[in-house]
């Protein structure tokens, strides 16, 4: 702990607070479609979003004090709010659009997330992560991305394995996240994507975006877990 922090110019801890503000990261959005519990009303109700943040949380950062809070509402603007439930109320996530990936789910449960979230949100994802297995999911979910999303840069297109159901799908893993970071930052290797016969799914895709084409990036089901840009992006 540096103690004396507090006695530096003023200049010099905004540029520190940035910079721990500024590092990447992915945030995972998913809610599961037909997976509902019984309240006490016994009233069937969907469970709300599951979100969180794979790897670093430089968000955590601008609670520090509130000076840091200062920088972080500069940088972020407002903050991701999701309507809870009486008991929880809503809840806000501090995401700083232009460094984080919003990892969501397959397309069913992509289309539920996004039911829940607030559009004026949804509109500012800048990087997405988007699970599919088929062509008409592969639409549907590009489709949604176009009409809700007009400041998209990047759709990182992960295809899955037609058996694996989306409930038995693993939880992204910190080294999964970091590949995830890397493709958005534009450091992934050519030879990692799709080859280039698959021409018809890359059609589709960008089809649906008619107003301006994101960068569009389609992952094989498999690939290696460890690489040296993981690594520098998980620092």
């Amino acid at each position: 702990m540096f103690h004396y922090f507090d006695k530096l110019p003023a200049e010099i801890r905004v540029l520190i607070w940035q910079h721990a503000l500024s590092s990447w990261t992915v945030w995972s959005v998913e809610a599961g479609v037909g997976n509902f519990f019984r309240s006490p009303t016994r009233v069937l109700t969907r469970k709300p979003l599951a979100m969180e943040f794979n790897g670093p949380n430089p968000h955590a950062v601008g609670f520090a004090c509130t000076e840091a809070f200062g920088v972080m509402s500069d940088l972020v603007g407002e903050p991701t709010t999701v309507d809870g439930d009486p008991a929880t109320g809503t809840r806000a996530y501090w995401v700083d659009m232009e460094r984080t990936v919003i990892n969501l789910s397959d397309s069913f449960g992509m289309i539920a997330a996004m039911d829940e979230l607030h559009r004026a949100d949804i509109s500012r994802f800048k990087h997405v992560v988007i699970h599919w297995h088929r062509d008409h999911s592969l639409r549907r979910a590009c489709g949604q991305l176009a009409n809700m999303c007009p400041k998209l840069e990047t759709v990182i297109a992960q295809r899955v394995s037609d058996s694996m159901d989306a409930l038995a799908r693993p939880r992204l893993t910190p080294q999964r996240a970091g590949y995830y970071i890397s493709v958005a930052q534009g450091l992934a290797p050519e030879q990692d994507f799709e080859p280039a016969d698959d021409r018809e799914a890359k059609q589709i895709a960008a089809g649906k975006f008619i107003r301006s084409v994101p960068r569009i990036f389609f992952l094989p089901p498999e690939r290696p877990q460890v690489n040296w840009f993981v690594e520098r992006c998980l620092k």
